[in-house]
């Protein structure tokens, strides 16, 4: 009883770092990509291993408590035993009992302590649990809630001016034996807007998993500024090229560090990422496990606006609208158009036949081939292909 609280309470705060834990891991796990993309992992690596480190001592105190309150109750069963044997040695010294009473009591005593002991430890063991069992019930009954890093500040100074061209050269790309790409060739300029079509399979995502250096050429190379990005340092495409795909990873914290992935920059920098992408939620609101208490579109315009804060020249949208409605899909497509001092590319069969014309160039891909290229006048005209992709999103008129 003395024990209690204080053993529910240990229990309770392991519970918790526990579940931090648990939760922390899946998060890091699933933002993989994420991580590698901002280059952020000496970040996520100490952060796991403070939670672990926490988790941890939490653990030791819960185990602790339980092993303190077990050592009073074997104490107490002790003291029992002693307690049969020192009164029965008193009586039998006033002669009201015999020596063989006091023997007969110590051995009940002692049958006694071991299950007394065992209900002792299973009692502390289920009070220790309480305050996980209330917690349990206050989620059951609110199923419909809703819901620093050291690192030097980060100086940007938003120079988009120079040149940041991207050009595939005979590009080739064969994975376990099977041609992914097959010579493509074709210059990405700094600041235009592309939109790359082509059905499921078309190597239209795998491009620019290349460029991100996930796969290597099989044949021909990737330039960044005529410069081959096997000479490149990864961090630095990093920086430069923000890689946006169909899952947006959100990690537990706030939107700001959700943002800044628990990086440090200067407020007018978030700031202006933040106005950048069109984020209309409040900086400070807890972000619950994967951003299930926030909206699709709310958790894109995040991603955006992360992807603003490193100066990024390039941003590739891949299949992030497939997933969207179609009102938020066209809020997203018409967002990332609007960046003027960024080249835009954007991956999609889900774009709207109402942009589609602010698009500088169109790219047609099949079976890992680049079929035919230009502006959307251009192609209607001349690629059957894009014609017919287009008759059947739009409607053939």
């Amino acid at each position: 009883m003395l024990f209690s609280k204080y053993l529910s309470n240990k229990n309770l705060v392991f519970s918790n770092w526990l579940s931090r834990f648990t939760q922390g891991v899946k998060e890091y796990i699933g933002a993989y990509p994420t991580i590698k993309n901002y280059s952020i992992e000496p970040i996520i690596s100490e952060k796991f291993s403070t939670l672990n480190s926490d988790t941890e001592n939490a653990h030791f105190d819960s185990e602790y408590a339980l092993t303190l309150g077990n050592s009073v109750g074997s104490l107490l069963s002790w003291f029992m035993q002693f307690i049969a044997v020192g009164l029965g040695l008193i009586y039998v010294a006033k002669g009201e009992i015999l020596i063989g009473t006091v023997i007969a009591a110590q051995s009940f005593a002692s049958d006694l302590a071991d299950p007394l002991q065992s209900v002792i430890n299973n009692i502390n063991a289920i009070r220790s649990v309480k305050e996980i069992v209330r917690k349990i019930e206050r989620l059951s009954m609110n199923k419909e809630q809703n819901p620093t890093s050291d690192a030097v500040i980060k100086e940007n100074n938003w120079d988009y001016n120079s040149k940041y061209d991207i050009t595939f050269r005979n590009f080739g790309l064969v994975i376990e034996n099977k041609k992914i790409i097959d010579s493509f060739t074709f210059t990405f300029e700094t600041g235009k807007k592309y939109l790359i079509v082509g059905m499921n399979g078309s190597g239209k995502s795998t491009l620019f998993k290349a460029l991100n250096r996930w796969y290597e050429a099989t044949t021909g190379y990737i330039l960044i500024n005529d410069k081959n990005i096997n000479d490149t340092v990864g961090s630095e495409i990093c920086k430069s090229i923000s890689y946006l795909n169909e899952n947006v990873s959100l990690l537990s914290g706030t939107v700001r560090e959700n943002i800044t992935l628990f990086r440090t920059f200067n407020n007018e920098v978030i700031d202006k990422a933040v106005r950048l992408a069109q984020v209309k939620l409040d900086l400070e609101r807890e972000i619950l496990d994967e951003g299930f208490n926030i909206s699709s579109g709310e958790q894109r315009r995040i991603e955006i606006a992360r992807s603003l804060l490193d100066s990024a020249k390039v941003l590739i949208f891949d299949e992030v609208v497939s997933t969207l409605d179609i009102e938020t899909a066209y809020e997203i497509e018409k967002l990332a158009l609007s960046f003027q001092d960024q080249t835009v590319i954007f991956i999609s069969h889900n774009f709207s036949g109402k942009l589609i014309e602010k698009y500088d160039e169109i790219l047609v891909m099949d079976s890992g081939t680049l079929l035919d290229y230009g502006n959307y006048n251009a192609l209607i005209s001349s690629c059957s292909y894009f014609k017919r992709i287009c008759d059947i999103k739009f409607g053939e008129k």
